[in-house]
């Protein structure tokens, strides 16, 4: 499946009311995000910005004209660990903060 269509199928499941999620079964890589709030999902889980500046100021990324998680977004606290076969959420808040 498409990362564009996982990552609003894994939102959908996950019950997040997000703008964007954006999904990369590795959790390093994305495109930007460019609606909030938005969310950045890997195979596991997923973190929610609730604004650009929340997203733009996020240690664990950089940012610029694509996104890098050097340590995967599981390294983000607030990351939140799913089962993605059941929509349980395991762990965390959910922001970057």
């Amino acid at each position: 499946m498409p990362d564009k269509r996982m990552g609003q199928k894994l939102a959908k499941l996950w019950g997040l009311s997000v703008e964007q999620p954006l999904y990369r079964k590795t959790g390093n890589w994305y495109h930007l995000l460019k609606k909030f709030p938005g969310a950045l999902l890997d195979a596991d889980g997923y973190v929610i910005f609730k604004s650009e500046e929340e997203f733009r100021t996020c240690p664990q990324l950089q940012v610029r004209k694509e996104v890098g998680a050097p340590k995967g977004i599981e390294a983000i606290p607030g990351y939140v660990r799913m089962l993605s076969t059941d929509g349980q959420n395991h762990s965390g808040s959910g922001s970057c903060r």
